[in-house]
């Protein structure tokens, strides 16, 4: 079984993939604000075709999610050898499993990361996605009003609105459950001061 030993690997990396395309929306929402509402000034995370915002956003989706490569260890059985009275950690072992590190038990660390993620990965992208497409919808509207018609370029931008409305949908929708996992984890810190069940991931 090559679970295992990949788990601890792989469960990070969906969680830098998972912070690099929520971010990512984020970044178009900042960019079509920029190109509706602030079409004169200068918009540094765009420059060279974006790539400031793509660069930006994998150095960020790496930094957060650090020490998730930390919360993760496989661990090996222990083996007796019947001849020499010895014990010894066998890696090749088919019953190898993951389990939480200490730092991941740590009430503290499992507090401030609750915390985090709940904010970072939840509240703040919400937030300014919701914010951002309020003033998007408005200066549409006023530019609207101002032409009497809509250009082809202001039915491209409208379109465009509307789908980043319909991902705000989505990633409240996606992001709830996630809410009351951190609920629930913070639940059982508070009450028994550690973790008694695995996290739902």
């Amino acid at each position: 079984m090559i679970e295992p030993h990949t788990t601890p690997l792989i469960l990070p990396l969906t969680q830098v993939a998972m912070t690099g395309s929520v971010y990512s929306v984020v970044a178009v929402a900042v960019e079509r604000y920029f190109n509706i509402c602030k079409p004169f000034h200068n918009n540094w995370g765009g420059m060279y075709q974006g790539l400031g915002y793509i660069i930006a956003i994998i150095i960020f989706s790496f930094l957060y999610n650090i020490l998730k490569f930390f919360e993760l260890e496989t661990v090996y059985p222990v083996v007796a050898h019947n001849s020499t009275n010895e014990t010894f950690f066998s890696s090749v072992h088919p019953e190898a499993a993951v389990q939480l590190t200490d730092m991941r038990r740590n009430p503290v660390y499992t507090t401030t990361y609750i915390i985090c993620n709940t904010f970072f990965m939840g509240v703040f992208p919400i937030l300014v996605l919701a914010i951002l497409n309020c003033k998007i919808i408005q200066a549409m509207k006023r530019a609207t009003m101002r032409h009497n018609n809509v250009c082809t370029v202001q039915r491209r931008d409208g379109a465009m609105t509307a789908l980043l409305s319909g991902i705000v949908l989505v990633l409240v929708i996606c992001h709830t459950p996630k809410t009351f996992i951190n609920l629930y984890e913070s639940y059982q810190v508070i009450l028994w001061g550690e973790l008694r069940d695995e996290p739902l991931w």
